[in-house]
């Protein structure tokens, strides 16, 4: 969405044409938002439970949204990232959580592989959007974009009071003949004593026994052991490399990426993105919009 933004004359006006470290702050501050969620986002899933985990989540997202459709000026444009980044980490601490919690385990890879694409899905819708509303010419253009991002939160605030909350949560707060009854529920019919719903029942009480004899382990626990500090160097570089590979600066500066940007070989994959550089012509915000759909 933020690129399809940044190609609008109105969005370019309504902010007096943010250049340099103001373009990389805007697009930077929702993860900025996620990273500050992190202290809290155990709190939110494990504490107040999976539901008010999202619940929460997606009203702290409406919060950003409404901000950030009204906002008069770069600074409440930024705040409203903030939390919508905020929110999204919060809500994407528990989603995963309770599908993979509620779902039969024959099931489990599929519906959380759907879960992850809805991200580029979202964006997919993001960009067409911002391409069908380019020719407004005032406001309108980019608050009507920016306002379609409170739908899936009001989905999910709409159809979570349908959804059972996680056996595992209940288990773990001693509501064991509840968090059974829900097993039973989502993966037998009802049926309490089915084979796999008891085994099931077993595994996730000793798993929480063994957690909670865990809990006394510290951080140094991520160091201590050559095989720990392996895993987490993988951990922290694959985040790193995935970023630094070039595609971000396509995903997010489309419209002002130059033949003599850091990204070009990484983007030699992709000819068709370099046609849009306005090094070469391509100006007309709306061939900027319809490449960045079709990318």
């Amino acid at each position: 969405m933020m690129n399809g933004l940044q190609t609008l004359p109105a969005w370019q006006d309504h902010f007096d044409h943010p250049k340099g470290g103001k373009i990389g702050i805007l697009n930077a501050i929702m993860a900025v938002g996620s990273i500050t969620a992190i202290p809290f986002v155990p709190y939110a899933a494990d504490l107040l439970g999976r539901r008010t985990g999202i619940l929460v989540g997606c009203i702290i997202m409406l919060i950003g949204v409404v901000l950030q459709s009204i906002s008069a000026g770069f600074g409440m444009f930024l705040g409203a990232r903030f939390l919508l980044g905020f929110g999204v980490a919060i809500a994407h601490g528990a989603s995963p959580l309770l599908i993979t919690e509620l779902v039969h385990p024959q099931h489990r890879a599929i519906f959380t592989t759907i879960y992850n694409t809805t991200w580029y899905a979202g964006s997919i819708v993001a960009a067409w959007l911002t391409y069908g509303t380019n020719h407004i010419e005032n406001n309108w253009s980019w608050r009507i974009p920016t306002i379609a991002q409170a739908l899936p939160s009001c989905i999910q605030i709409a159809c979570i009071w349908f959804v059972p909350e996680s056996p595992r949560w209940y288990i773990a707060h001693g509501k064991e003949e509840k968090g059974l009854a829900i097993l039973a529920k989502v993966h037998a019919n009802g049926n309490e004593h089915d084979e796999m719903v008891q085994t099931e029942y077993v595994e996730i009480r000793d798993t929480l026994r063994m957690e909670k004899e865990a809990e006394g382990n510290g951080w140094l626990e991520l160091v201590k052991t050559k095989g720990n500090r392996h895993r987490l160097i993988i951990l922290l570089s694959a985040g790193l490399f995935s970023q630094w590979s070039g595609n971000g600066l396509v995903s997010y500066y489309i419209n002002k990426v130059s033949i003599h940007s850091p990204c070009r070989l990484s983007c030699l994959a992709s000819p068709n993105l370099l046609q849009i550089l306005n090094e070469i012509g391509y100006t007309d915000t709306l061939t900027q919009n319809l490449i960045n759909g079709v990318s």
